[in-house]
């Protein structure tokens, strides 16, 4: 099953709650080129709620500290807050340093008790506030214009000084809180999602079913032979690496890469890109599909109606 044609909104991205309660950033079902940008923040708690905006999310994410606040981040760089004072816009960058002149804006991830953002060009903002971003990309950001095609598409971290980015070319860079370094990736695919797991690994993966562990300072290739698509989606629950790429759930049980076998009755034609997980429950979303699982094997289809 999917989505059905009335249905008037594709899932871009999810932060999940709870079992029963999740948000998700959504684009228009069907928009021309040529329609000015709307998107909305969307919540399931047993039946479907909306706010739309006039905004083309590209991903989001849910603050619980030092206050609550859900994130939209747009690819020009404005971000819609659903905090205490309900609705709110802000702007990360409105100055010379507009992200839509580096690309665009990529990834929105809450990190430690702060949110960061990255995009194209190579650059990250962290939120000090209400509408405070500050930029953090010294040494790493590509001026624009930029014909390198040098961008981050994913940030996690362990903490404000142990930020990890992973971006085209498959570029990866370590922040220590002062400065950016380089890392070496054994992979010029580019790196979709890169995530800090529980375990104290650092994991990314891409292009071409790439999927890659930092252990003692080093990334090294993780081999498989499972798949050959594009691994779009990653989080960790329940003690483990999940994954997705377009038609199907991974789940890493040690370095074994082992797929999650989907009820029949969901639709794999959506196509999968987007994980989140909370302590309850891992939520995965594609155009036109949004599925849970409390256990990361069993999944269920939410109702679109």
């Amino acid at each position: 099953m999917a989505a059905p044609e009335q249905f008037p909104w594709r899932f871009v991205d999810v932060a999940a709650v709870r079992e029963d309660r999740a948000f998700m950033a959504a684009s228009p079902a069907h928009e021309d080129d040529d329609d000015p940008p709307v998107g909305a923040v969307l919540s399931w708690n047993g039946a479907w709620s909306r706010k739309a905006f006039a905004i083309g999310p590209v991903a989001l994410c849910l603050q619980t500290r030092p206050d609550t606040a859900l994130l939209m981040l747009g690819h020009d760089g404005r971000v819609v807050r659903w905090g205490a004072k309900d609705f709110s816009e802000e702007h990360i960058d409105a100055g010379s340093d507009d992200p839509r002149l580096g690309g665009g804006m990529r990834d929105i991830q809450v990190i430690g008790d702060r949110v960061y953002a990255v995009g194209m060009g190579r650059c990250v903002y962290r939120c000090d506030g209400e509408a405070h971003w500050v930029r953090i990309d010294a040494g790493v950001r590509v001026a624009a214009p930029d014909d390198t095609g040098a961008g981050f598409n994913a940030i996690d971290g362990f903490g404000a000084d142990a930020l990890f980015a992973a971006g085209w070319h498959g570029e990866l860079w370590c922040f220590d809180g002062t400065q950016w370094v380089r890392e070496r990736s054994p992979t010029t695919l580019a790196l979709h999602r890169v995530v800090c797991g529980a375990d104290g690994v650092v994991y990314a993966a891409g292009q071409q079913g790439t999927l890659l562990v930092r252990r003692d300072a080093q990334w090294q290739l993780l081999p498989q032979a499972l798949t050959r698509q594009d691994f779009w989606g990653a989080c960790w629950f329940a003690g483990r690496l999940h994954l997705c790429t377009a038609s199907a759930l991974f789940v890493l049980d040690g370095e074994a890469l082992q797929e999650i076998p989907l009820e029949p009755e969901i639709s794999r034609a959506s196509g999968l890109h987007r994980l989140s997980a909370s302590a309850e429950a891992i939520w995965a979303v594609g155009d036109r599909i949004a599925i849970r699982s409390t256990d990361g094997r069993r999944w269920q289809e939410m109702p679109y109606a």
